[in-house]
């Protein structure tokens, strides 16, 4: 009975919780792709492996930065997608990577490149799911 009593407790919480959560947060999700194509990414002599045209990018950084200073951070997923829940309120949201790109047979590392997006201002409101994608472009580095 004692069992049954704590489990009843527990679920009224959890319904409460989210309730509260889903009355005060909103969900953003997207997904990031490299824009454009990759250009001088393999080490001398190395060819480059593949070709970047809106290739989905995988462990960019996703920032979500709100006027108070409050900032969520997460990486997409091997798909290059992200998914998050958010308090209600406007943000900023940007995505970069750092990655080795140009890897060659002999596994000889190629050049190192980073990758920005610009960022955009989102309104998240309660209990919405909005959708955005983000776009890459590649930068070089020597």
């Amino acid at each position: 009975m004692q069992a049954l009593l704590a489990f009843g407790v527990t679920l009224v919480i959890v319904l409460l919780v989210a309730g509260w959560t889903w009355t005060t947060h909103g969900s953003l999700h997207g997904s990031v792709t490299l824009a454009g194509v990759c250009r001088d990414m393999a080490a001398d002599g190395v060819s480059p492996v593949t070709r970047c045209d809106e290739a989905p990018v995988s462990g960019a950084n996703v920032i979500v930065s709100a006027a108070d200073g409050m900032t969520i951070n997460m990486r997409t997923d091997s798909h290059g997608d992200f998914r998050m829940i958010v308090p209600i309120g406007s943000y900023e949201v940007g995505a970069w990577v750092l990655q080795w790109r140009g890897v060659g047979p002999s596994k000889v590392r190629g050049r190192l490149v980073t990758g920005g997006s610009v960022f955009r201002v989102v309104s998240v409101v309660a209990r919405t799911d909005l959708r955005m994608d983000l776009s890459l472009a590649w930068y070089t580095t020597s």
